[in-house]
């Protein structure tokens, strides 16, 4: 999940980079680049869960939306432009049902609404499935056999489940899944007839993990376009492939499963979103505590370079900044404008790193063309997301060396209080935390002196 809001993320930023807002564009106006990250606020296991802790269904998908928003955060991902919730379209989802009956698309049958596939010619051709292969057998919660007119049909509408309900023309009860995705992006995505030519009801661009073609992704473009007289759901689909855990694909079944908050407590969000992105979205990435070490090196010296040039004082022109835009264009950004191919982008990274090791541009002056390589090499990676703490913050790695040194002094005058007092326990709990807190400073390259009075200082070595 973190891989493909990563993905979605940087797709977001080069956007923008591309159709800038204008320059009378005012806070609360629609921007020209509109990212929708929908949150699927009502579904069975939600109400399951809600009813076993007697509580309503928007204590749990409060608590869980907010765990997710801050991990993305914490990863580097903006906040979409609108962040639409289920239950607050269900009007829209009752309203495209209402209009798939009509037309003959979905039928009812004992409180259900089902999709019938047999009625869309076009079924399966995202994903590559013909409607033959699908005719053997029905899907896991999408109703019974017996209610269904062809095995393959899928839910629209349910009936109410532990008193979650809405009205509905073809009686109260609750979405299914795949509907509620089409009604949320009719709803923020597409525009009202009068402002454009264009088929009003295709989004842009629709992303997603390659687990959800099908049949999340079939079923949102059948049941939309045949609401919709035919107008595609999507102009595109961005699919990212899985993560591979050395052997086998991460999943809760395997036990395997990463979770966000917990990589935070051991690496940077930073670290965690450079290795989400060194293999090309549309290819498996294998995730291991190398490519985490291997990403934190990486930063690090991306880091210093910043840094430096921070420090330098040399203050560029706009003729040198159109050079950076420039030079970005032509070493980086193009590859990210080749279907994101952001692996050869961070390449195009390393190559200016190496080149502020050779000082490329031996016609400027030395200082300057130095600036343009650093400020060039910070300027490319923002479009990644990469690069854009303080460098003194990044070194700290978020620790705060004053507190911890504080502690440090505190610790090692317990654990020579237990040893005069012969509390050998003490002594060793004490011992021990003191040398985890070296341990710590160790790893971000600082080191702890003594002082007078028993005070101590760091410094970076």
């Amino acid at each position: 999940n973190a891989r493909a809001a990563v993905v979605a993320d940087v797709l977001f930023r080069v956007l923008r980079h591309i159709y800038p807002e204008r320059p009378d564009w005012k806070e609360g106006e629609e921007p020209r680049v509109v990212y929708a990250r929908n949150i699927t606020d009502v579904d069975d296991k939600i109400i399951e869960s809600a009813k076993e802790q007697g509580v309503d269904i928007s204590v749990i998908t409060e608590k869980y939306a907010k765990i997710y928003n801050e991990d993305l955060v914490a990863i580097g991902c903006l906040p979409p432009t609108v962040q639409p919730k289920c239950t607050a379209h269900i009007d829209g989802m009752t309203a495209m049902i209402s209009e798939l009956i009509e037309k003959g698309f979905a039928y009812e049958s004992d409180g259900h609404v089902f999709f019938d596939v047999s009625k869309y010619d076009d079924y399966g051709k995202l994903s590559g499935n013909n409607l033959e292969s699908l005719r053997g057998g029905n899907r896991v919660g999408e109703g019974e056999v017996a209610r269904k007119r062809n095995a393959a049909d899928f839910v629209l509408w349910k009936p109410e489940l532990d008193g979650v309900r809405w009205d509905a023309p073809f009686g109260k009860g609750r979405p299914g899944w795949h509907i509620e995705c089409s009604a949320m992006a009719k709803d923020v995505l597409t525009e009202p007839t009068k402002k454009t030519d264009k088929p009003t009801d295709t989004i842009d661009i629709h992303c997603g993990g390659v687990d959800l073609k099908f049949p999340h992704h079939e079923n949102e473009i059948a049941q939309s376009n045949c609401a919709h007289d035919g107008a595609p759901l999507a102009n595109y689909w961005v699919h990212n492939e899985f993560l591979n855990m050395g052997s086998e694909k991460m999943s809760k079944s395997l036990g395997n499963v990463k979770l966000i908050h917990d990589l935070l407590k051991d690496w940077d969000g930073e670290v965690i979103r450079l290795a989400l992105l060194k293999a090309h979205y549309r290819s498996e990435l294998v995730w291991t505590e190398k490519l985490l070490e291997e990403s934190k090196a990486q930063l690090d010296d991306w880091y210093r370079i910043k840094r430096t040039g921070r420090n330098s004082g040399v203050i560029l022109d706009d003729e040198n900044y159109n050079f950076i835009a420039t030079f970005g264009s032509d070493y980086f950004r193009d590859f990210l404008l080749s279907d994101i191919a952001i692996p050869n982008a961070l390449m195009a990274l390393s190559k200016q790193r190496k080149d502020i090791a050779t000082n490329r541009f031996t016609e400027m002056e030395h200082e300057v063309a130095n600036q343009i390589h650093y400020e060039g090499l910070e300027y490319c990676a923002n479009l990644l997301g990469l690069l854009e703490k303080d460098p003194e913050t990044w070194f700290k790695g978020g620790l705060d060396y004053d507190a911890l040194v504080e502690e440090y002094d505190s610790v090692r005058a317990q654990a020579l209080a237990a040893k005069e007092a012969g509390d050998k326990a003490k002594m060793g709990e004490m011992f021990k935390r003191s040398d985890e807190i070296r341990d710590q400073f160790k790893a971000e390259g600082v080191v702890i002196e003594s002082g007078t009075g028993g005070k101590s200082a760091w410094r970076r070595a």
